[in-house]
């Protein structure tokens, strides 16, 4: 589970590594992360402080709208998630693995929320491709939250889908 590239030829970030699940589609997850903890259709990782974690979820058949399903599911957050606060539900206009300006193939759900580790910050895109739908979850730590997103870019950058 350790390949240093990507199908397209773009190397692989120092400090990742490349799952590949049995389902099929293949993830960059940072060195030191656990191994993949699967629950139920979801594959999580965390890292060694336990302090948030990367969900990668799927479903073969997957609703017809992406932006549709987040804005279904965000009433139903405010009560799994204590001090619920909502930063958007957008569609993905440019972003990787996917990016859809009318939401039905690529949206972003953004939230942070309290938990025992402090104040959390939360990422749920979810897509389709080659007909499945996935969510990728980020969760981690709400301060230095950009830094964390732009560290973690490659779990979004080196997704690749199961074949057809």
């Amino acid at each position: 589970s350790t390949p240093s590239q990507r199908p397209t030829g773009n190397a692989l970030p120092d400090g990742f590594r490349l799952h590949e699940d049995p389902t099929g589609f293949t993830i960059a997850v940072p060195e030191g992360w656990s191994r993949p903890e699967k629950q139920g259709t979801s594959v999580f990782f965390r890292p060694p402080d336990r302090r948030g974690y990367i969900q990668v979820d799927q479903t073969d058949d997957p609703n017809d709208s992406a932006l549709e399903d987040w804005q279904r599911y965000a009433p139903q957050a405010r009560g799994r998630f204590p001090g619920y606060s909502e930063i958007k539900i957008s569609p993905v206009t440019q972003g990787e693995p996917i990016s859809d300006p009318d939401g039905d193939d690529a949206a972003d759900w953004e939230w942070t929320y309290n938990s025992s580790s402090g104040r959390m910050h939360a990422l749920n895109r979810g897509f389709v491709m080659n007909d499945t739908g996935y969510a990728i979850l980020l969760v981690a730590p709400d301060d230095n939250w950009d830094q964390t997103l732009r560290e973690m870019a490659p779990i979004y950058e080196f997704f690749t889908p199961k074949e057809d």
